[in-house]
C-alpha cells in the first residue's frame, strides 16, 4: 500500500514536471514570435518612409515630362496656327486681287452663282412657317413696287444666271408677304377698288423706278398662296408628281406634251415643258430647283395665254408623322395687268393650285 502511494506521488511529480516544461517552452515561442513580427513591422515602416519621398520625386518627374510634352504640342499648334493664317491671308489676297480685276458683268455673274448655291434654303425657309398648320386655304395677293416687265417676248431674255437671279428677286418679295399681319395689311400706297377679302393691290407706278424705263402700264405685283393636307405619306405623294412632265397623270386641267427643249433629267434647271390647259393655249414652263430631300419643285413659265410676266412657282410637300400623311403648299408670284387681280387669283389658286390637290386626294382614296 505504501508503495502503491509512492508510485503515484512520483508520478504526479513527472507529471508537473512536464506540464511546467510544455508551458514554458511555449511561452519562449510566443516571445519569438512577437520579436519575429516586431521586427517585420519595422522592416516594412523603414521600406515604406523610404519609398515615400522616392514615389514623390517619380510622380513629380512624370508631371514635369507630362508639362514639357503639352508645352510643346501647344509650340507646335501655335506654329501650325500662324502658318495658316499666313497662308489664308495670301489665299484671301489674292482671290481680292482677281475680284479687282472682274468687270461690272462678272460680278454679278459669280452674285447670281452664289444665289443658286442659297435657292433651296431660300425657299425652304419662305414655307418654315406653315409646318405645323394642318389645314388651310389661303389666297392672298400682295402687292409690291418695282419696275415693268422686259427683256425677249416671254419676259425672260438673258441667261440662265438671269433667270435664277430673277426668281431671288421674287422669293425676296415673297419674304416681305411673311411679316407680321399688323405691318403686313398696313396701306402702301393705296387699295386698288377691285380688290377686296384677301387680295390686295399696289401700281408697280406708285413707286419710283429704279432706272428710267419706258411706259408700259400700270402692272401689280401678285401672290397666291394654296395649301392641303393629303392622307397618304410625302414619298408617295412625291413620286407621283416629281416628274416635270407627268402633270396630266394626275392633274385634270393639263395636257402637257413629253417634250424638253434640252434633254435633261429632272433634277436639272435647264429642264422645260409644254402644257396645253384644256381650255385651250399654250404654256412653256422651264423648271428652275427640284429637291427629293424637301420634295419641293420650283419652275416659271416663259409663254402663256394668261397674261403673266415673271411667274415663278412652288410645289411643296411636307410630311405629317400624325397618321402619315402630307401637307401640301403650292405658292406662285407674277406680274399682272392693274384690275386682273381677282380673274388670275380665281383662275390659278383654285382652278390650278386646288383643282390639283382635289385630284390628288381623289387619286389617294
Amino acid at each position: 500500500m505504501a508503495r502503491a502511494q509512492a508510485v503515484s506521488a512520483e508520478e504526479k511529480v513527472f507529471t508537473a514536471r512536464e506540464v511546467e516544461m510544455a508551458e514554458r517552452k511555449k511561452a519562449i515561442e510566443l516571445i519569438g514570435a512577437a520579436q519575429a513580427a516586431e521586427r517585420e513591422a519595422l522592416r516594412l515602416t523603414s521600406a515604406a518612409q523610404a519609398e515615400k519621398p522616392a514615389s514623390a520625386d517619380r510622380g513629380a518627374a512624370i508631371r514635369a515630362q507630362a508639362a514639357g510634352r503639352r508645352r510643346c504640342r501647344q509650340d507646335q499648334v501655335a506654329g501650325d496656327a500662324s502658318v495658316r493664317a499666313e497662308i489664308e491671308a495670301e489665299a484671301m489676297r489674292l482671290m481680292n486681287e482677281a475680284h479687282n480685276v472682274l468687270s461690272p458683268e462678272a460680278r454679278a455673274s459669280v452674285l447670281r452663282l452664289r444665289l443658286v448655291e442659297k435657292a433651296e434654303a431660300i425657299i425652304r425657309e419662305s414655307v418654315r412657317p406653315m409646318e405645323r398648320i394642318e389645314g388651310i386655304k389661303i389666297l392672298h395677293v400682295d402687292g409690291l413696287g418695282g419696275g415693268g416687265g422686259g427683256g425677249d417676248g416671254d419676259g425672260h431674255g438673258g441667261s440662265f444666271a438671269d433667270g435664277v437671279g430673277q426668281l431671288g428677286a421674287a422669293l425676296s418679295r415673297a419674304g416681305a408677304a411673311r411679316r407680321p399681319a399688323a405691318a403686313r395689311d398696313r396701306p402702301r400706297g393705296g387699295r386698288h377698288p377691285a380688290a377686296g377679302g384677301g387680295v390686295s393691290a399696289v401700281p408697280r407706278a406708285a413707286l419710283p423706278p429704279a432706272s428710267p424705263q419706258p411706259s408700259q402700264g400700270v402692272t401689280v405685283v401678285i401672290r397666291i398662296y394654296v395649301s392641303s393636307v393629303i392622307d397618304a405619306s410625302a414619298d408617295n405623294v412625291w413620286s407621283r408628281i416629281r416628274d416635270f412632265n407627268g402633270m396630266p397623270q394626275w392633274h385634270p386641267g393639263d395636257r402637257r406634251q413629253p417634250h424638253r427643249e434640252q434633254r435633261a433629267v429632272p433634277t436639272r434647271s435647264a429642264a422645260s415643258a409644254t402644257s396645253t390647259p384644256r381650255d385651250g393655249g399654250m404654256i412653256r414652263e422651264r423648271l428652275l430647283a427640284l429637291s427629293d430631300y424637301d420634295y419641293s419643285c420650283t419652275y416659271e413659265i416663259l409663254e402663256s395665254p394668261m397674261g403673266v410676266d415673271n411667274y415663278v412657282a412652288t410645289l411643296k410637300l411636307t410630311p405629317v408623322t400624325d397618321g402619315g400623311r402630307s401637307f401640301a403648299e403650292w405658292s406662285a408670284e407674277f406680274d399682272c395687268a392693274e384690275g386682273r387681280e381677282r380673274e388670275l387669283t380665281e383662275l390659278i389658286g383654285n382652278g390650278v393650285f386646288q383643282g390639283g390637290f382635289d385630284a390628288l386626294k381623289r387619286l389617294f382614296r
